[in-house]
């Protein structure tokens, strides 16, 4: 699914469902704008060849993107979240599963060249809400000195958020 130098209005997009086995990147949000937020209810992503990304944001993106369930299993070389470029919106996953049976040069989440200022939230924020994992890969959160945005990860209570 690729949103490219896309204007979304004012009602957003909206997607109850998506399921996707790729050889690509599943989701790819570029250069999007507009006053409408990108909402997606269930995403189960699932690639094919090493070195793919389930969801990237790549150059410049201002639009408020909404995951309901996010669920993702990685083979070698894959990342699940990777943000390239400059996100001014906020990001916000309820549920977030990543798993992989391969620790070679698998990310959950690569934030290294995201700036712009905007806010990934990575489960949701009450204690007896939904889940965030990341299980099994190489790197579980990849940021770099140029990093410039808001990261929470889960709740901040260990018994559910790993």
């Amino acid at each position: 699914m690729i949103l490219n130098n896309a204007t979304i209005g004012t009602a957003g997009l909206h997607f109850d469902t998506v399921n996707i086995a790729t050889q690509s990147i599943g989701i790819s949000i570029a250069g999007t704008t507009g006053g409408g937020d990108i909402v997606f209810g269930d995403v189960d992503i699932n690639g094919t060849n090493t070195g793919t990304q389930a969801i990237r944001i790549a150059g410049t993106a201002s639009n408020n993107i909404t995951i309901a369930d996010f669920d993702t299993n990685l083979l070698q070389g894959q990342t699940a979240l990777q943000i390239d470029g400059s996100y001014s919106g906020t990001m916000t996953f309820g549920d977030f599963d990543v798993a992989s049976s391969s620790t070679t040069g698998t990310t959950g989440i690569d934030l290294s060249n995201a700036t712009g200022g905007g806010t990934v939230q990575v489960g949701d924020t009450a204690a007896a809400g939904a889940s965030a994992s990341i299980s099994g890969v190489d790197t579980g959160v990849l940021l770099g000195n140029g990093t410039n945005l808001g990261f929470v990860y889960g709740d901040g209570e260990g018994a559910i958020d790993q």
